[in-house]
């Protein structure tokens, strides 16, 4: 954010995270500390990028704050989504051995990606990139006997792969 304000963007920090919203400040950026599942405090068409980062997930309601982020945006807007994908191959052999998603408890909601999509264009986006990243099981363990010791390495899935190579989607959006 400080490369932002350099650059002389305006920058807003809203989170749910007093201590976030404190940093941010001392930052000198303008940080409201919110409950996403009211209403947002800004006005009609304020900002130009709208990022939710790992968060929708968290939301009861989550169609409301997705409504309240297309108010939010200006005409040409963009909104920059990233939230798991509970169609990733790992949670589906999950359910199969009988155990809860992971994060159950932390996240009220549990998203793949046609669900998640339908929600997003009914709600007047439409995805202009998608940038989703992951991890494909073969393709890692060849790559790993080439570079022993390494860790799983994620990279970016193809759409074709996204439902179930993907373990978090990433969608840049904008108003239809």
């Amino acid at each position: 954010a400080r490369f932002s304000i350099d650059k002389g963007w305006s920058v807003s920090v809203s989170d749910v995270s007093e201590d976030n919203v404190k940093n941010a400040f001392e930052l000198g950026i303008d940080a409201k500390c919110i409950d996403l599942n009211l209403p947002l405090p800004y006005e009609n068409k304020s900002f130009n990028v709208v990022t939710l980062i790992e968060a929708l997930e968290h939301i009861m309601n989550a169609e409301t704050l997705v409504e309240e982020i297309y108010r939010v945006l200006t005409d040409d807007g963009h909104f920059l989504l990233s939230t798991p994908n509970y169609a990733f191959y790992k949670h589906r052999l999950n359910g199969m051995l009988g155990k809860s998603p992971p994060e159950e408890g932390k996240h009220f909601r549990f998203f793949i990606r046609r669900k998640l999509k339908k929600m997003l264009i009914s709600r007047g986006f439409k995805i202009v990139k998608i940038n989703s990243f992951g991890y494909m099981p073969l393709f890692n363990k060849i790559a790993l006997r080439k570079m022993r010791g390494k860790e799983k390495s994620r990279f970016r899935i193809p759409y074709i792969f996204e439902t179930i190579f993907a373990e978090h989607f990433v969608w840049l959006m904008q108003k239809q």
